[in-house]
């Protein structure tokens, strides 16, 4: 398949899983070098969880292989990566991986992806002894997408190591953080008469400055973005030299539940944000709710997973209208989600109106009217339904 011209530097290709968490057997090709954003889709229980960690496993092979406790035989992944390795078959037998890998030039050899990050649904956890053996055992590229007691990174003690060494990568690190916050967090710096903590300074509804707090202070959203975002910076910057802009970073990074703690509003904006921020990275994201779709940039690509006792867990690549024109109600409705009923369950279809406009304000000024023209209608004898339906 040929390159666009908009191709990211490192981009998933292609994928085969055999006999894995509940796969038989499932795949997908030919998957566009220019999607910054895969999203999986489906119910609760039908496996996205476990197509991502198929997908990371071939990514960081050695480090999986190393923290699995529970024996997995016959497992197959087969994964094709643009512009770095195609990854050709990983077969796990025990603790004994074999893997192949083309590089077009010289021997195949085993690889693990560098420029790669992978984060379960619980991110809000950071260590803030990155030296203790239990942060190192914690803290591993895969250990948050497959347990729950994992912990991330963290950018606030990275930040008061080299505040005073290296500016340069202190400011990369604090003023990422705060475009990713998009003016809810107004300053982050470092408080000397504090012991040297980290302070969050938020903001109010109106821009006003709210007084500083410490990272488990934060809002569980705050304290997830921070987390995660953290988490990335720090891994990819052990790739890249240290006056890198994280626009430059490019790679892959896998989120389950990306929507997990996050209010709506910063659902929408979160998609885009990390495209503006980190233009060159690609995320494969599982999602529950409609709203990051609003965010998301053009090229998006959405799969479905579904989950049979024949079949078992399958994955299908949706071929959609054009996502960035849907209101929430037809994205729910659509093949992306499936609701065939989106209306209340106690609302009267005898009885009441369907509120339908595209805005809140729009829907109480109608209701206002409606109130106006029910009560002019009842003082000059007329029914009120008569007026309104017409």
């Amino acid at each position: 398949m040929k390159k666009s011209n908009n191709a990211l530097p490192i981009s998933l290709k292609s994928f085969q899983v055999e006999n894995y968490a509940g796969i038989i057997k499932t795949s997908l090709k030919d998957l566009p070098d220019d999607a910054q954003w895969i999203f999986l889709t489906g119910e609760n229980g039908f496996g996205k969880t476990s197509v991502l960690r198929a997908i990371a496993i071939p990514l960081r092979p050695m480090e999986f292989i190393l923290d699995r406790s529970t024996e997995i035989k016959n497992l197959r992944i087969t994964q094709d990566i643009w512009n770095k390795a195609d990854f050709e078959t990983f077969k796990l037998d025990g603790s004994l991986v074999i893997g192949k890998i083309n590089l077009n030039k010289g021997p195949a050899k085993r690889i693990d992806l560098e420029e790669f990050a992978a984060y379960g649904t619980s991110r809000l956890e950071i260590a803030h002894d990155t030296s203790s053996n239990e942060a190192a055992d914690k803290s591993g590229r895969l250990y948050s997408l497959f347990r729950s007691d994992g912990v991330l990174l963290s950018a606030e003690a990275e930040m008061k190591v080299w505040e005073k060494r290296d500016s340069t990568y202190f400011q990369n690190l604090r003023n990422t953080l705060l475009k990713i916050l998009d003016r809810s967090i107004g300053d982050i710096y470092i408080d000397e008469s504090e012991n040297a903590k980290v302070k969050y300074v938020e903001l109010d509804k109106k821009g006003n400055r709210l007084p500083p707090v410490n990272f488990n202070q934060l809002a569980s959203g705050y304290r997830s973005i921070v987390a995660m975002i953290g988490d990335l910076l720090i891994r990819f910057y052990k790739i890249y030299p240290k006056e890198t802009p994280p626009e430059e970073f490019a790679g892959i990074v896998l989120i389950d539940e990306l929507d997990v703690h996050l209010h709506p509003k910063m659902q929408k904006k979160f998609p885009g944000i990390l495209s503006k921020v980190f233009p060159k990275i690609q995320f494969i994201a599982s999602i529950h709710s409609p709203v990051p779709i609003l965010g998301a940039p053009e090229n998006a690509v959405f799969l479905k997973v579904f989950r049979t006792k024949e079949e078992g867990i399958t994955v299908e690549w949706l071929d959609l209208v054009n996502v960035q024109n849907m209101t929430p109600n037809t994205l729910f409705s659509s093949p992306i989600f499936d609701f065939d009923e989106i209306i209340g369950d106690h609302h009267d279809r005898e009885t009441e109106r369907l509120v339908t406009e595209d805005h809140y304000d729009e829907a109480v000024f109608t209701h206002v009217l409606e109130s106006k023209l029910r009560k002019m209608a009842k003082e000059a004898n007329i029914d009120p339904d008569s007026i309104l339906k017409k």
